[in-house]
């Protein structure tokens, strides 16, 4: 997966690029935070890269990958207490913020440059929220009559028999296309932290020997961008002024992973038992998927004498294995970007653990 440069000024201390793990084993990674000093915009600044790469065209994706309790809703900033928080002390809550609403901060912020820079530019960006509970895809924004007004006004949600049905599915160009899901239009902050107060009100979780509240689902929210930019000479569609303009449409995936652990650790039984079955396939298809892409850009490489080449049109890659990794399928591999943030614990007691998601970590790396 991606590698952002470090953003690091020369006066900042240098970033440790490996975990030593009890026993003496390194790990190799591309950056290392403290869960204790480090803060969100230090996160954030290792995800901004893969975030303007989005800006400018690819898509994209950030994972949060690791066991209960590691951190990986609050990393990724869809922890709703943060967002009820800011509602009472705005000011200081926002420094909680994850790397979502970071990350639209940054876009929205880039798009109202171009605008300024650009005369006749203009965009339009949108959000999906979606979850992946028991291999069933789940409007988030869609649970409630009316996303916008609900949360406010204390609606009931919908019960499942009312929920819309998802499907997924492949155009001629290979895009990788959600039907029957709702999306809202991202003009501000306020807008995207909407969006993840009404779908997380409804998001999935139970308590587990792990956690309290363990999140029994994978959760994936989406941004579409859509950038006009007029064009002198020729083009491919007609501007709104009578000019010619291109068109580029990118995706960016937040996914936040349910729990990696162990089901004997979890002391799940009945239903917490088969959402953990359910959240272990997911998980390990997506494993399937990095290692079949690492395979095969390191076949690339080994054929071009370069290091990153891409994925040959002849290699297989398990993506129908799962509703995620088929969701995700146009953007994981290929010409575009993601970035894995492997969430950890510091406790002896969750080693065996931590070697699995860092395990999981160094596949990524070689994509």
């Amino acid at each position: 997966m991606e590698a952002p440069a470090s953003s690091s000024s020369p006066s900042d201390p240098p970033r440790p690029r490996h975990v030593r793990l009890e026993g003496g084993q390194i790990v190799p990674v591309d950056y290392v935070f403290n869960g204790a000093a480090a803060s969100q915009a230090d996160v954030y600044e290792a995800a901004d890269p893969i975030v303007q790469r989005f800006c400018d065209g690819h898509n994209a994706t950030l994972l949060a990958y690791g066991q209960t309790g590691s951190g990986k809703t609050y990393t990724m900033g869809t922890h709703l207490e943060t967002y009820r928080m800011a509602q009472l002390v705005r000011d200081e809550a926002a420094d909680a913020y994850g790397l979502i609403p970071r990350a639209v901060q940054a876009i929205l912020a880039r798009m109202d440059g171009a605008m300024r820079d650009r005369p006749g530019y203009r965009f339009r960006m949108t959000a999906r929220f979606l979850e992946l509970y028991n291999e069933d895809l789940v409007d988030l924004l869609a649970l409630r009559p009316d996303a916008h007004t609900c949360t406010a006004s204390g609606a009931a949600a919908l019960s499942p028999s009312s929920r819309p049905r998802l499907s997924v599915r492949e155009d001629a160009a290979k895009n990788i296309l959600v039907q029957g899901c709702r999306t809202v239009t991202i003009a501000a902050l306020e807008d995207i932290i909407e969006v993840l107060v009404t779908g997380l009100t409804d998001r999935q979780t139970s308590r587990t020997d792990m956690n309290e509240s363990s999140s029994r689902s994978h959760a994936i929210l989406t941004l579409e961008l859509t950038q006009w930019t007029p064009l002198q000479g020729q083009a491919s569609r007609a501007a709104p002024g009578g000019g010619a303009e291109a068109v580029v449409t990118s995706k960016l995936h937040f996914v936040d992973l349910a729990g990696s652990e162990r089901l004997k650790r979890t002391g799940a039984t009945g239903d917490r038992q088969r959402e953990g079955i359910a959240i272990n396939g997911g998980l390990l298809a997506l494993s399937n998927v990095i290692s079949a892409l690492a395979q095969a850009s390191a076949a690339a490489a080994a054929a071009s004498g370069t290091d990153r080449s891409g994925v040959p049109s002849a290699t297989h890659i398990p993506y129908r294995r799962s509703k995620l990794t088929r969701v995700l399928q146009d953007s994981l591999g290929g010409d575009s970007h993601a970035l894995l943030l492997a969430c950890v614990s510091p406790a002896a007691a969750d080693l065996p653990e931590t070697r699995n998601t860092l395990a999981f970590a160094c596949r990524g790396r070689r994509i």
